[in-house]
């Protein structure tokens, strides 16, 4: 099925009346002009199509004009929105992006906002926007998981063509802004946030270490609902400033390796804070 404007126009109309929906109109004849276009370039030309871009369309086109247009007063808290939709479904996923293991430039929604800002602009409805940006998200996620493993057994950890495309140094000021999503600004997002702790006590001084090692022991010293509370106790210093391999530290005090993993995580989304506001007023100072 091929549809003239005409056809379109009919069946833009068919289904507002059915849904009991308003188009200005004023704005009447750039709205089936805009889905007539959207559905010559589906890759289905049906019925059902149509209805469903011009459904889609009705829905959802303020939000997607907003993050087309960067002169729209809207644009930046539209991609704000966008950004937490994608963090959000992450979640679901059960990829916490502010577990170690998920601080690198690489990571699934500095990728999925990548995606989705170079090919918005061929959106063309055939679904919901929420839909296509959790469709986006969910590619970055298992292209994300895929160069995780390749990394682990010692390949480069780029998999995908959007990691390639920030991977290239001629790129990156074009993806500056999205830069740092997942992290804050005061945390080298080039480094998981252990690697980054344990550089951090490489390069301060003694007096300043010691005082900064004191909040993260008053703060570790504070996670009594953990169920490995009294392991966190003794393990802690060896896993975020010593860099002792996971393996090898699971192994020493008889627990399995995903369970080392996780205390990790644990440990680190809990002294975030201390070293983000730390290494902020190291900054300061400066």
């Amino acid at each position: 099925m091929f549809s003239s404007l005409l056809q379109v126009e009919q069946a833009v109309a068919g289904l507002c009346q059915q849904n009991q929906w308003e188009v200005a109109r004023d704005e009447w004849g750039s709205f089936c002009q805009a889905v007539d276009q959207h559905y010559r370039r589906s890759k289905q030309q049906t019925s059902a199509v149509l209805q469903s871009i011009i459904a889609n369309y009705y829905l959802d086109r303020h939000r997607v004009q907003r993050a087309l247009d960067a002169s729209d007063p809207g644009y930046q808290t539209e991609w704000l929105a966008i950004d937490s939709e994608i963090k959000i479904y992450l979640g679901q996923r059960r990829i916490p992006l502010h577990d170690a293991i998920q601080l690198n430039e690489y990571s699934p929604d500095i990728c999925a906002f990548a995606t989705l800002k170079r090919t918005l602009p061929r959106f063309y409805f055939g679904c919901r926007f929420s839909t296509y940006i959790q469709v986006v998200t969910d590619k970055a996620a298992k292209e994300w998981r895929r160069a995780w493993a390749t990394r682990k057994r010692g390949g480069p950890g780029i998999s995908s063509a959007e990691q390639r495309r920030l991977a290239d140094p001629q790129r990156i000021s074009d993806y500056q802004r999205v830069y740092y999503l997942s992290q804050p600004s005061v945390i080298d997002p080039s480094k998981p946030m252990v690697e980054a702790v344990a550089e951090d006590f490489d390069l301060i001084g003694v007096a300043e270490s010691q005082i900064l090692v004191a909040e993260i022991a008053a703060e570790v010293a504070k996670m009594t609902d953990d169920t490995h509370f009294d392991l966190i106790q003794t393990v802690w210093r060896e896993l975020l400033l010593e860099r002792q391999s996971v393996p090898s530290l699971a192994t020493r005090y008889g627990i399995q390796v995903p369970v080392m993993n996780r205390i990790k995580r644990r440990l680190v989304r809990r002294i975030r804070p201390i070293l983000a506001a730390w290494r902020l007023q190291q900054e300061e100072a400066a």
